[in-house]
């Protein structure tokens, strides 16, 4: 079965995704940005700069906190993609979304927003003071058992561990690949 954007909609549509109380956390949604080149699915991320507030340097999808305006998370994905990248609402076919996740070194309850970017610019028009750069990765690549594993944190004297995407020289922990866990495995079971 091909990996389409009608596919990734299907799956993503025959899944509850599971929803967690946002009591005491700040409010947030990211967006699992999906390009096609041809045939080959690639997500996008960013990786944020070394000065914001949280997550300093990490590699993340784009998104952040719910504002007061925002009817939905949908909204807010789209708009921190917007304010991120440069990349138009307009431009992103919204496939669903997966299951919720509460950050472990901050105070954070993001829900991921799965999108089909349909037009993409000649180069992404990044916010310098939050993403230091955008980059994409093939799904194929991501797929491949042998870039996972598990990396060990330490966090105000507190330890612990997640999943981890090593590739090309970069680490992908934390929420992000908890969030990647959940669409892969989504994936991997569709057929």
């Amino acid at each position: 079965m091909a990996l389409t954007p009608e596919t990734i909609r299907r799956l993503l549509s025959e899944r509850e995704p599971r929803t967690l109380s946002a009591e005491d956390r700040l409010v947030a949604a990211v967006l699992v940005p999906m390009i096609w080149h041809g045939e080959e699915p690639h997500l996008l991320f960013t990786q944020r700069t070394e000065t914001v507030r949280h997550h300093q340097g990490q590699i993340s999808f784009p998104g952040g906190h719910r504002d007061p305006g925002d009817p939905d998370l949908i909204h807010t994905a789209l708009r921190e993609a917007h304010e991120e990248l440069g990349l138009p609402p307009s431009d992103v076919e919204v496939l669903g979304r997966l299951s919720d996740y509460l950050t472990r070194t901050s105070i954070h309850h993001l829900t991921p927003i799965v999108g089909h970017v349909h037009r993409v610019p000649g180069r992404w028009v990044l916010q310098e003071d939050e993403v230091a750069e955008a980059f994409e990765v093939p799904l194929t690549d991501l797929l491949d058992p042998s870039i996972e594993g598990i990396y060990e944190w330490t966090w105000e004297g507190r330890r612990g561990t997640t999943p981890a995407f090593r590739w090309q020289g970069r680490l992908i922990w934390g929420a992000t690949a908890e969030m990647l866990v959940d669409f892969l495995g989504l994936l991997r079971g569709r057929g």
